[in-house]
C-alpha cells in the first residue's frame, strides 16, 4: 500500500526573510515516500523560533513543520536516511546563510554615499 506525503497546503508558510531571522532553525522529517517512478524520497519541513515564538506547533503527537515559500524540502537519490537528514540540514543552513549574505549586501549598497540623495545648496529668495 502506497502512503501519500502529507498535504502541506495547510502548514504555515515561511518567507526567506523570516527564515533568515529565525533562531534555532531545524528540519523535521515528515516521512519517507516513493514517487511515481518508485524512487524513494524524504520530505522535510522547518521549525524554529521566530520573534521569540515557536513557528511549528506541536499537536500533541508530532511537530507540524512549516514550509519555505509553500514548499517542503525533498531529498532524493540518497542511500540512507542519515544521508538525507544531513543533506536537508546542510541545505537549510546554506539557504539561510546565502539569504543573510544577500540581505547584508543590500544594506551595504544602501549605505554607500553614491546612493544617497544629492542635496544642492538652496538660496532663499524673498518675493515682494
Amino acid at each position: 500500500m502506497d502512503v501519500a506525503p502529507p498535504n502541506l497546503d495547510t502548514r504555515r508558510e515561511l518567507t526567506l526573510d523570516e527564515l533568515a531571522r529565525m533562531d534555532d532553525p531545524c528540519v523535521i522529517l515528515e516521512g519517507e515516500y516513493f514517487d511515481s517512478n518508485h524512487e524513494r524520497f524524504f520530505l522535510y519541513t522547518v521549525a524554529g523560533i521566530l520573534d521569540g515564538k515557536e513557528v511549528a506547533p506541536n499537536d500533541g503527537f508530532s511537530i507540524l513543520g512549516c514550509t519555505i515559500g509553500g514548499d517542503g524540502i525533498i531529498i532524493s537519490g540518497v542511500k540512507t536516511r542519515q544521508e538525507a537528514d544531513e543533506m536537508a540540514v546542510h541545505g537549510l543552513d546554506t539557504t539561510i546563510e546565502l539569504h543573510r549574505q544577500e540581505l547584508q549586501r543590500r544594506v551595504r549598497r544602501l549605505d554607500k554615499p553614491a546612493n544617497a540623495p544629492i542635496i544642492i545648496e538652496g538660496h532663499r529668495r524673498i518675493l515682494h
